[in-house]
């Protein structure tokens, strides 16, 4: 018992690591192009960004957790493992390929509203299409390497990615502005996925031998049959952010006001972190056992654990608000009331994940899709009621995690009553 609670701790102590040196590169670009770009500029940045997070959410969140669950139940059979990773790989190159044309002709939609100043559109679909296609690889390695239990391995590769990365995105963004933070989020995806394709060839799961493509053909429809179910919530989750961020976007100065938002859902971001990296080890360990939720007692301390911890972060960051937002410079304090919803924003979110993940587990997967289907009409409800501003994006962005958490918790009850 007592070896069990430290392997756990110290699993999610290097994932944590691994998540948050992650986290904190992003952020410490994001800071970077805050400071040195305008607001106009940021604000086209984190659009561009926002809608790559948006395509790699897509394979991450439906084949990726697919994947993850395969690696950890044949963690010692390599030769399979090696065939879902191969197969992941080819997956996600084919799917960045579709994303890429549909988002080719959605630049030349949107002309009027995206204006990119002297960089010429076509050199922002490239440098778009190469971030997406490297962040979509890395992930997926990234899935293996968790199931495979090696978080060890992905906290030392992200002490190498800032030993490389900080210096590298400060010389781009000071020298080429809007291109080069651009430039310095596809590097290092590209730096990401390489190190991982390597620490996985090294520990013998790729073996780059002869490639039998009937097998991986094989492997590959197995886990996209697989991930069908999680596609539908996926997409309405991840496209009521984005298209929240487009109709911002439409509005006069919106790249401005898309500036303020993302500063403080940044920040969010960071106090998703530690929910995050613990929520993937229970799920890692449910997905082995998944007898495990059948104890309400472990089942809602984890929980419970999750929400305080969540809790302390917000109300730290709401104490201390102004003082981070100086961080990015004085032209983002107009954004603090965005800062205080996002805070809010983050317990709701901690246990709209959890119970996300519980339902996976359980395989009632067609319910993420009804409860992102509610939670997205939510929000765009409660954005249409307060307006289209950055502190109504942040207050429906509250409202979409909080309906989300209160669906779960509903079929929760549900389920409990029914056991």
């Amino acid at each position: 018992m007592l070896n069990s609670m430290l392997n756990k701790s110290r699993n999610t102590l290097f994932m944590l690591l691994s998540m948050a040196l992650s986290r904190a590169l992003m952020f410490f670009i994001t800071l970077i192009s805050a400071r040195l770009l305008s607001q106009y500029e940021f604000g086209l940045y984190s659009f561009i960004r926002s809608t790559v997070i948006y395509g790699d959410s897509l394979a991450t969140n439906t084949y990726g957790l697919i994947l993850l669950r395969n690696t950890s139940s044949e963690k010692h059979n390599p030769s399979i493992v090696e065939q879902f990773i191969v197969s992941s790989l080819a997956v996600g190159a084919a799917y960045v390929l579709l994303i890429s044309i549909l988002g080719c002709t959605l630049f030349y939609l949107q002309q009027s509203s995206f204006n990119p100043g002297n960089i010429a559109v076509i050199n922002i679909y490239i440098i778009g299409s190469l971030m997406l296609l490297f962040s979509v690889e890395s992930s997926f390695l990234n899935s293996a390497l968790i199931g495979l239990h090696v978080y060890n391995v992905l906290a030392l590769i992200g002490i190498f990615n800032i030993a490389v990365m900080v210096p590298v995105s400060i010389y781009l963004v000071s020298m080429y502005s809007l291109r080069g933070a651009l430039l310095s989020v596809s590097i290092f995806f590209l730096l990401d996925f390489a190190i991982k394709l390597y620490s996985l060839a090294n520990f013998g799961y790729i073996r780059f031998r002869k490639i039998d493509f009937g097998i991986y053909k094989k492997k590959a429809v197995l886990c996209v049959k697989e991930s069908i179910p999680l596609i539908g919530g996926v997409i309405v989750n991840g496209g009521a952010f984005w298209l929240g961020r487009l109709i911002l976007l439409s509005r006069p100065g919106g790249p401005e006001s898309i500036a303020i938002f993302d500063v403080s859902f940044q920040w969010l971001s960071l106090l998703m972190l530690i929910s995050n990296s613990i929520i993937s080890v229970i799920y890692s360990k449910m997905s082995r056992d998944p007898n495990r939720l059948a104890n309400n007692v472990n089942h809602n301390r984890d929980l419970l654990l999750l929400l305080s911890v969540t809790g302390i972060m917000a109300l730290c960051s709401i104490l201390l608000s102004k003082n981070i937002l100086l961080i990015y410079g004085e032209k983002y304090l107009d954004g603090t009331n965005v800062f205080l919803w996002m805070c809010v924003a983050s317990i709701f979110f901690t246990g709209a994940l959890f119970h996300n993940r519980v339902m996976l587990v359980r395989k009632r997967s067609k319910y993420l899709l009804y409860s992102s289907l509610v939670s997205g009409i939510s929000m765009h409800m409660v954005y249409y009621i307060v307006g289209y501003t950055s502190v109504g994006m942040a207050i429906s962005v509250c409202a979409y995690y909080f309906s989300n958490m209160m669906f779960y918790m509903a079929l929760e009850y549900k389920y409990a009553c029914s056991s």
